[in-house]
């Protein structure tokens, strides 16, 4: 169970297993909310993991990748980067984020939003966001990066790293660990599973949900002291898949 599926016959069969994985204990409890034909038992937390090797703590990005994106981007040398990463969707949170922007602005103006991530082909979205940053006046301190494949260099070279899912939460949210993992702050809305994520790597980072003034606090803290984030071994890549294993495993084995 990868997300909060619309609650009909047709999605129940996502809860019909002899044992169903949820991505997260909140999409446990949302299956066991609405499928009321589960048996609690037969319904297993594994989170995802995430790759140590693949996001390493302290990682900073090459003079080569920085120089060349420095020469893509000439607006974000010598700024302090925010960083959004997610595909563009009207749930991500991208409005409130450019409207966080424009609320820093004046008093951080090294501050510059990274929108990191790609529109589905023929939406409109983008050109929306575009003309919210024109509206807020801060169309030069918003960058929009498009799809890319190189997201650890970009975690690693900002500031902050925000998820602003709303409507529905975060089922579990990767971006989260993998930038905490390369020891980046995140800030987000203690909601979902990025909650169960903080709560375990970096609890500091939670903000109260829809909390406009909550998420300016809690920016202009970290911008103003800079925040160091412990290294962990939660919610590794390697124990998500000894979990996943022995699971199928016990299956396997006729387990009832």
């Amino acid at each position: 169970m990868h997300g909060q599926y619309t609650v009909s016959a047709y999605s129940a069969v996502m809860a019909r297993g002899d044992r169903v994985i949820a991505v997260s204990d909140h999409v446990r409890d949302f299956s066991l909310k609405n499928f009321s034909f589960v048996d609690p038992e037969k319904i297993i937390t594994i989170h995802g993991g995430t790759s140590r090797s693949a996001f390493p703590y302290a990682y900073q990005p090459s003079k080569e990748w920085l120089d060349q994106t420095h020469s893509e981007f000439p607006e974000l040398e010598d700024k302090k980067i925010l960083l959004l990463p997610g595909r563009l969707s009207r749930y991500k949170g991208h409005a409130i984020f450019i409207e966080l922007i424009a609320s820093l602005a004046a008093e951080f103006p090294d501050v510059h939003g990274v929108i990191l991530g790609q529109t589905r082909s023929g939406s409109r979205y983008t050109a929306e966001l575009e003309g919210l940053a024109q509206r807020e006046k801060i169309f030069n301190r918003i960058t929009f990066t498009g799809l890319r494949t190189d997201i650890r260099d970009w975690m690693a070279a900002s500031d902050i790293v925000f998820n602003l899912c709303s409507d529905p939460p975060e089922a579990f949210g990767r971006i989260a660990p993998e930038a905490l993992c390369l020891g980046v702050p995140v800030i987000a809305w203690n909601q979902g599973g990025v909650r169960e994520i903080l709560e375990e790597m970096f609890p500091t980072g939670a903000v109260k949900p829809g909390s406009f003034s909550a998420l300016m606090a809690k920016t202009r803290e970290f911008l103003k002291h800079a925040q160091v984030v412990p290294q962990s071994t939660s919610f590794s890549l390697r124990e998500s898949m000894e979990k996943t294993t022995s699971l199928y495993q016990g299956l396997a084995k006729g387990m009832k």
